[in-house]
């Protein structure tokens, strides 16, 4: 895991994690579910966007990571979505994101929160 982070975001509202995850297993991994106390729902997301230029997203129920390939969780992509916020996601903080892979104990990492018009670690 590397490159973890989140946007600001109001308590109530939506929030987004993003990560990067390398696969150096023989085997795909499974990443099934993700949790934190800070919101009501957590769940893995898809935005795509279709002919129209339409950006819609989808709930996904796992992502699979071939061996020898990274998956991006990045904006405008998959995410992690975060909504109901019991707290806000203030920058400069960070919060635990448990992340639950088919076949392996959970994982935790820390989630560094950014500005609320962030696009990364980088800016």
């Amino acid at each position: 895991m590397e490159n973890a982070w989140a946007p600001a975001a109001e308590q109530g509202g939506v929030g987004t994690a993003y990560f990067s995850v390398r696969n150096t297993t023989p085997e795909p991994l499974r990443l099934i579910d993700a949790r934190t106390d800070l919101a009501s729902i957590v769940a893995l997301h898809k935005t795509e966007v279709d002919t129209k230029g339409v950006a819609r997203m989808s709930a996904l129920p796992t992502a699979t990571i071939e061996p020898g390939v990274t998956l991006t969780l990045e904006p405008g992509g998959f995410h992690v979505m975060m909504i109901d916020l019991e707290k806000p996601l203030l920058e400069g903080q960070s919060f635990p994101l448990r992340l639950k892979f088919y076949d392996m104990d959970e994982l935790t990492i820390e989630v560094p929160i950014l500005g609320a018009t962030a696009r990364g670690p980088g800016g």
